[in-house]
């Protein structure tokens, strides 16, 4: 039947295809797509001073991101771009690297107060390894703004911002949503944030590292240790609360105990009048007094002294290793990483702890930010690896 039409009446079978094609156009389902980023542009010879977005979207229907093994280097050409401005350290490993860019829809606009929005689309997972790789993100910002530039005829600046508005991507009208609202796959369409956030998340390591077989549970002897819980930096002092704050005795806000005199009033109340110093001497051998001298107030005895620290000089040695500064010191009566205080300085190193205090000057400047020291229970030393600035 279809031929005899196409015999007897070729215009009536030209009509009758375009309106199947027309209507399975219709019927076919459009992507959805979700926002990934806005970049906010300016054209070379703006008319309006208004800046032009393109709002950059992602599905699943198009294709992924390949690379040509054929290309010798992948270079996006963006119009005005001056080739050597451009950064192009670490992107090694994108080379012959090709993303597909689809184009969705433009909303120009003639109102002088609205921006003109130009959308187009790429795949999910391009998103993905943009907000987790620095020079995919700005080969993948640089190849929009080259596809843009072709796709809506645009005469661009090579200069551009990330914008902080998101355009939902749904073939309508386009509506503002905050970051809150949506994003993108696995928090793609607020990547900054993200970023932003890891880095802040990022824990510090100890400078001293316990080393032994208690060293996993060191954290955690707080009864056991008089409640030493303080810990361990490159300065101020890692001493914690020593009044075994487990054994729950006193009713005491945490906040009294930091104090010697709060210490020694709460030891007197637990084992009565008169007892106190037996009650120190039990607990930890030795109590931390102000450096004066001055007894501290309510322990009676006209400002007698109940117990005098002894510090002395550890025995150290310090050796030359390769590149680097090894110190060892030799501290026979330390606990454990809670009770020392470790600063370094480019030309000083100064470790104290309850029994010990030592300075070393250096006859060579150390990077303070590459130390790395670790107190091994077992023999009682502590060895810091102190790198050498050449």
């Amino acid at each position: 039947m279809l031929d005899d039409l196409a015999e007897s009446d070729p215009q009536a079978y030209g009509k009758f295809l375009s309106s199947q094609m027309e209507g399975a156009k219709e019927a076919a389902p459009k992507a959805e797509t979700r926002p990934a980023f806005c970049m906010q542009c300016q054209l070379k010879k703006p008319t309006t001073p208004l800046p032009i977005f393109i709002n950059v979207t992602h599905c699943q229907e198009v294709a992924e991101a390949y690379r040509d093994e054929s290309a010798k280097e992948q270079k996006v050409k963006v119009p005005g771009l001056d080739d050597k401005s451009a950064d192009d350290k670490g992107d090694d490993d994108l080379t012959g690297m090709r993303i597909p860019i689809a184009r969705t829809k433009e909303t120009p606009s003639s109102d002088p107060k609205v921006p003109s929005v130009y959308e187009v689309a790429v795949n999910s997972l391009v998103v993905l390894r943009a907000a987790k790789d620095p020079a995919f993100k700005r080969m993948l910002e640089m190849t929009v703004m080259a596809a843009a530039a072709q796709f809506f005829k645009l005469d661009l600046s090579p200069n551009y911002t990330m914008a902080s508005e998101k355009f939902k991507g749904d073939k309508t009208e386009p509506v503002l949503l905050s970051p809150l609202q949506k994003r993108g796959p696995g928090g793609g369409a607020g990547m900054k944030g993200q970023e932003s956030a890891g880095e802040g998340a990022k824990a510090k390591k100890p400078l001293i590292q316990e080393m032994g077989p208690n060293a996993a549970s060191a954290g955690s002897k707080g009864a056991k240790d008089g409640g030493k819980t303080g810990g361990v930096g490159t300065g101020g002092k890692g001493g914690g609360n020593r009044d075994g704050a487990s054994e729950g005795a006193s009713s005491q806000p945490l906040k009294s105990l930091q104090t010697p005199e709060a210490l020694l009033e709460s030891l007197r109340n637990r084992n009565g009048t008169g007892g106190c110093a037996s009650s120190v001497e039990a607990e930890d051998g030795h109590l931390n007094l102000p450096s004066s001298g001055t007894a501290p107030k309510g322990t009676g005895g006209g400002g007698k002294v109940l117990i005098e620290e002894v510090v002395t000089e550890p025995e150290y040695r310090l050796e030359v290793r390769g590149e680097q500064l090894v110190l060892t010191v030799e501290m026979p009566l330390a606990g454990g990483v809670g009770e020392m205080d470790l600063i370094v300085s480019e030309r000083e190193v100064s470790v104290k702890s309850y029994h010990y205090s030592l300075k070393v000057a250096l006859d060579t400047s150390v990077d303070s930010d590459g130390v790395s020291a670790k107190f091994n229970k077992k023999s009682k030393c502590l060895v810091l690896k102190l790198p050498v600035i050449s």
